[in-house]
């Protein structure tokens, strides 16, 4: 990393700190620091970096039922990588917001949000990674004793990483991300449910996205060119997911869950996805596992994460954290091969991601 890039994202990091001491009512705050280690090992490519981030967050109430709250990253990354077909793991800087969004919340049991919402509400990652969409959120809460019911729906325009002009084709048409949800969650001193049920539709997708979700696991026409290439299948279905932690409030929690999705618009043997998930937490200590398996067309592969090799990918992780007082340790391991030996531009990949956090 250059001198000014150091220079720079200390200047950054700074700005909220040193306006902390000038006004006490800060608006912005630093949420975390963070420097990490990707290692990535395949027959297409061969990725060594580390990544120092900040991310940097602001929330202004203007009334009781009325707010902004909005999220950005900066980060900057040195390292190799040497990649035949993708250039997804290579080292990159960048200043990316991760929301902003204006909340209004008239009453307890509604939530309206508008904004570039991140998708990690849905805690689905086969169906879509932390990404922010411009969007309009509707929520409606319902408590039941112990038990607290939302319904949620949501329209989004499906723009690119961090609402970046990372693609460069135009469309003649607004690419569209809809959900419609479930969500159900009790606690009490024996467990802690959380259970989440979307039906999802994808439509007006571009064809640059279309070519390189075909290069990570999506079946498509025209693979070698950007401006012609065309999902196989369109990509409408349900999406899945849930927790279980066993005694919240023990010094020993076993944790279990599971992510699941099904597209109804692709063939058999194309169109689910799982993930199964199991943990123990002991004190501040926390190791888990998880298995998974992507089939080729049951989520597009641009919008999900890439620690697990997107689509038409089968394999395992395993994970630790350790967390401290004013900090954490996390090493996460990842091994994963493809389902169909037929895509040329996937391989048998070994990811190793270590983090080390500071929260502020």
């Amino acid at each position: 990393m250059s001198k000014f890039n150091i220079f720079f994202f200390l200047q950054v990091c700074l700005i909220p700190f040193n306006y902390s001491y000038a006004n006490k009512a800060s608006l912005f705050k630093i949420r975390d620091i963070s420097q990490s280690i990707l290692f990535v090992e395949s027959r297409f490519n061969k990725t060594r970096k580390t990544k120092l981030d900040a991310t940097i967050g602001f929330n202004k109430h203007f009334s009781t039922d009325l707010q902004i709250k909005a999220k950005t990253k900066t980060y900057f990354e040195v390292g190799s990588s040497s990649s035949i077909y993708s250039a997804e793991f290579a080292p990159s800087s960048s200043i990316g917001l991760e929301e902003a969004t204006l909340i209004y919340n008239p009453y307890n049991e509604f939530k309206l949000e508008l904004g570039a919402i991140n998708q990690n509400w849905i805690n689905n990652t086969l169906l879509i990674d932390s990404i922010p969409f411009f969007s309009i959120k509707e929520k409606v809460i319902l408590n039941l004793s112990s038990v607290e019911l939302s319904l949620i729906a949501q329209q989004s325009i499906a723009s690119n990483y961090e609402l970046s002009n990372r693609l460069s084709s135009i469309e003649n048409n607004t690419p569209v991300f809809l959900v419609f949800g479930l969500n159900i969650k009790n606690t009490n001193q024996l467990f802690k449910i959380n259970l989440m049920a979307n039906y999802f539709d994808f439509s007006n997708i571009s064809s640059e996205v279309s070519f390189y979700s075909g290069r990570y696991g999506n079946s498509i026409t025209n693979s070698t060119s950007k401006l012609t290439s065309q999902f196989l299948y369109n990509y409408q279905g349900l999406a899945l997911s849930g927790s279980i932690v066993i005694l919240p409030d023990s010094k020993i929690q076993p944790m279990i869950g599971f992510n699941y999705v099904y597209n109804e618009k692709a063939p058999s043997g194309r169109n689910n996805s799982l993930k199964l998930m199991g943990a123990i937490k002991i004190n501040s200590l926390q190791v888990g596992g998880e298995y998974f398996k992507n089939e080729s067309d049951s989520t597009i592969a641009y919008y999900n994460n890439s620690y697990y090799g997107h689509n038409n990918t089968k394999g395992f992780t395993g994970n630790i954290k350790k967390q401290f007082k004013k900090f954490s340790l996390a090493l996460n391991l990842h091994s994963f091969e493809p389902i169909d030996n037929s895509n040329p531009f996937q391989a048998k990949t070994f990811l190793v991601f270590s983090q080390l956090s500071f929260k502020m």
